[in-house]
């Protein structure tokens, strides 16, 4: 009881949080504007309150820019590297995994971007378009000083929300380099055009144009998918499973942010967060 007594009032723009316009995907529901969403804003803006000094360069927003940042000769983009990468430019990134009421979500708190990224499943391809997608709605200048996006719906190719339209086509530029086309003709060139030979030559594919091969094996999927294939099973097979994205997201936090910056009722309730099943 004493910490409640002495607690000091901490210094986050809670004003923020009343005032904030949510912009929602055309066709997502206001009902998913509620009491999660405000929790969700006020652990970012805690992140956003203890995160150590990063540089103050402008976020780029050239996709090959970004690209090129994110990989090196035979290493592709990864999860990882895109979390490190914006966290050094000033970008706090919070991951959460409850169930439902939205997807993803980027706040301006305090002239600082705060993403937000709430996925269940563990598959890192997942988590990195994810994130990319939100990058992707920074780069196309999505959001004004007074709003927040709220993903109201999964985050995937197909959504038809002219902005989520755009933060896809960013996502996907970044993961490829812009060569998307092109890699879809190689995988086909490659397997001869027989969809049963395409789970051998991908990773060949993905090594010859230097990108993630479970991120190709998903826009492989998503691309047959519009064709009326389901080789989502297949492409399930490719996945990297040996690493936890969510742990990932939270030890890169964990190493960005000063704790002692934070009362410890805001500390408990970050932590918390950080640790829910």
């Amino acid at each position: 009881m004493s910490d409640l007594v002495t607690l000091t009032q901490p210094a986050l723009p809670l004003e923020a949080v009343a005032a904030v316009r949510f912009k929602l995907p055309a066709r997502s529901k206001p009902s998913t504007i509620n009491a999660y969403t405000v929790y969700a804003h006020y652990l970012a803006a805690v992140a956003e309150s203890c995160a150590v000094e990063t540089r103050s360069d402008a976020l780029p927003s050239d996709y090959h820019e970004v690209h090129s940042l994110l990989t090196r000769p035979d290493e592709p983009i990864t999860f990882a590297k895109t979390l490190s990468l914006l966290w050094k430019l000033g970008v706090p990134v919070l991951p959460l995994r409850d169930v439902g009421m939205f997807h993803g979500a980027v706040w301006k708190i305090r002239n600082r971007f705060v993403i937000v990224l709430k996925q269940t499943t563990n598959l890192e391809s997942r988590w990195l378009y994810d994130l990319l997608h939100e990058w992707g709605h920074l780069a196309c200048g999505h959001l004004s000083e007074d709003s927040a996006l709220l993903e109201g719906e999964p985050i995937a190719p197909g959504m038809n929300d002219i902005e989520e339209i755009e933060a896809n086509e960013w996502a996907e530029d970044t993961l490829f380099d812009g060569d998307s086309t092109e890699i879809e003709q190689a995988c086909t060139q490659a397997c001869h055009g027989k969809l049963q030979r395409l789970k051998a030559v991908l990773p060949g594919v993905a090594r010859r144009y230097n990108v993630n091969p479970a991120s190709l094996a998903n826009h492989m999927a998503f691309r047959l998918e519009s064709e009326g294939k389901d080789w989502w099973g297949t492409a399930y097979n490719l996945q990297q499973t040996s690493i936890n994205p969510f742990e990932i997201a939270r030890e890169v936090l964990l190493r960005n942010v000063d704790l002692h910056r934070i009362n410890n009722l805001d500390r408990d309730l970050l932590i918390r967060a950080l640790t829910a099943e």
